[in-house]
């Protein structure tokens, strides 16, 4: 009887992945016919060199995005050269995005065959498709933040599933907000979701503002998360020196310069020539 147990849930976590696995591979398989060949240009080009060297890149710097290059480029170092490698890092993105969006949307609608149009539908969106064919920030982006929400809608289900037991489901909750951080450390439009998983966090569960402790358990994850990652700036600026950093962020200034993207601040809030006259500081290279 047990065997049998174990044998019907291996089947039915079968089914339940098999579909999100599918499109992930699709999604690859996509991106991978349109995959940048090598080194690019511009943004594409910084990316390309600054992630393998755990260096830089221009503001906001994207520390989680060079980091988890920094790890994917030794794992994908029998795949060509470091800017082909990447390269594929982007496609890869992709394919979790899509694998993963499936899955939520399975998780929301309970049909598999929704999900896979979700999921497919994303990957095959002409913008989509074009940042995971070359080395780009914004393809991380999207697997973190699917992940992000996979994440909370699990630890929606798992409330629903516990019922009024508390605690249950508290260990997604906090992934979650480890998940934001990296989010955040990639792309600072994170914080633009901020009010919308509060949001979604308090209509799910208003309870959670009679338990402190899980709330202060929460902003911690966060906290730790997202300064351990930026820790990247400073420590690969200074005492731990990477060939390529873009700007001074080893002194207070130049950090914050790096993370609040000054030299971007007036572009955005005023017109174009607002930024005439202001030099734009560049990658410091070392010897």
């Amino acid at each position: 009887m047990s065997a049998g147990t174990d044998r019907a849930a291996a089947q039915a976590a079968a089914a339940r992945w098999l579909p999100s696995v599918l499109v992930g591979v699709v999604a690859f398989a996509a991106a991978r016919v349109a995959l940048l060949p090598g080194l690019g240009f511009w943004d594409t080009a910084e990316l390309q060199a600054v992630a393998p060297l755990m260096g830089t890149a221009h503001p906001t710097g994207y520390p989680t995005y060079v980091l988890l290059g920094w790890l994917v480029n030794l794992v994908l170092t029998p795949f060509g050269e470091p800017a082909f490698r990447m390269n594929l890092f982007a496609a890869l993105s992709l394919a979790v995005a899509a694998a993963v969006t499936a899955d939520l949307a399975r998780a929301l609608t309970r049909s598999a065959a929704l999900g896979i149009l979700a999921g497919l539908g994303l990957a095959l969106t002409d913008i989509a498709w074009a940042i995971g064919t070359h080395a780009d920030a914004h393809a991380l982006h999207l697997a973190l933040v699917a992940i992000l929400f996979r994440g909370l809608v699990a630890w929606e289900d798992r409330l629903a599933a516990a019922g009024a037991v508390v605690g249950a489901g508290d260990r997604f909750l906090v992934a979650s907000a480890v998940l934001f951080g990296l989010a955040l450390g990639n792309h600072s439009l994170t914080l633009l979701l901020a009010p919308a998983v509060a949001v979604y966090v308090l209509a799910v569960d208003p309870r959670i503002l009679r338990r402190p402790r899980l709330i202060a358990t929460c902003a911690g994850a966060l906290a730790v998360t997202t300064v351990l990652v930026f820790l990247e700036l400073p420590l690969r600026a200074g005492p731990f020196p990477a060939p390529m950093v873009y700007g001074r962020p080893d002194t207070w200034d130049g950090f914050w310069y790096i993370v609040l993207a000054e030299q971007f601040r007036e572009s955005v809030v005023g017109p174009p020539r607002s930024c005439i006259g202001r030099p734009r500081r560049s990658v410091r290279s070392r010897p």
